[in-house]
């Protein structure tokens, strides 16, 4: 019987899982469709206005040419690299993930501030294939990197960040980094912290990855997730990536 009663709500609980995903799906659904509608509308009225002032007698094939999706996502993405003071191919840039409301499992490569993520302009900026965090002595201490404020299907994760150490000179033997660099995982509406990770600046070596675990819960399908880089150190580094993996339950 207990074992019966057990298996009943490992059931419920799967079924409350499924809910929230549903949820989260659809909420992104309504989102899209009226975001398309709107889209729709605009398009039929710039074609009504582009015929009754260009197309005369023509062809409306001669008057003006038809874009591809492919075209109109490779026109947006260099207008995004654009904006960048480092260049970058807009071929490397995911159209799809930056629109996107919700986080999806994979890499999140540089340049990290078009996918959401924010600077504390004092203690970092962006440099091409990464986020440049400088050290304590340049900006102060305290929160460097956060974001991207995107909502994630429930469900046990691993977020990973790639840093780089960077050297800032190569003439002089440089001082051993003191002071430690804070990770963690936080869940904006509800003020909490899922999950932390300090590194000490010395063990800071010259390419890295940080791995933290954490859980999301059923019911925090309004919830929006941030991933936080805090400056505690006197040691230059790049955060080159972020990438997140969805993970076996725990048995």
């Amino acid at each position: 019987m207990e074992a019966r009663l057990a298996e009943i709500e490992r059931e419920l609980e799967e079924s409350r899982r499924k809910i929230a995903i549903l949820s989260v799906e659809i909420i992104d659904s309504r989102r899209i469709g009226n975001a398309l509608i709107d889209l729709t509308e605009q398009r039929f009225d710039l074609i009504y206005r582009r015929l009754l002032n260009s197309a005369g007698g023509m062809n409306p094939s001669q008057v003006f040419a038809i874009e591809r999706e492919a075209e109109i996502d490779d026109r947006l993405a260099s207008l995004l690299a654009g904006g960048l003071k480092a260049p970058i191919q807009p071929k490397q840039l995911d159209i799809a993930r930056i629109i996107s409301a919700q986080l999806h499992p994979g890499v999140i490569s540089g340049p990290l501030t078009l996918y959401g993520f924010r600077l504390n302009r004092s203690r970092a900026r962006e440099e091409g294939d990464g986020i440049l965090v400088l050290g304590s002595e340049q900006g102060g201490s305290g929160l460097a990197i956060y974001g991207p404020y995107k909502r994630l299907a429930p469900g046990h994760y691993k977020v990973s960040f790639s840093l780089t150490r960077v050297k800032r000179s190569r003439t002089r033997l440089l001082p051993l980094a003191v002071g430690e660099i804070g990770l963690d995982v936080y869940a904006v509406r509800t003020d909490t912290v899922l999950a932390t990770k300090i590194l000490p600046a010395r063990k800071l070596g010259s390419s890295i990855a940080i791995s933290l675990d954490f859980e999301w819960h059923a019911d925090w399908a309004e919830e929006e997730i941030e991933f936080r880089v805090h400056q505690r150190s006197s040691a230059f580094f790049k955060v080159t990536a972020v990438s997140l993996d969805i993970e076996a339950e725990p048995r």
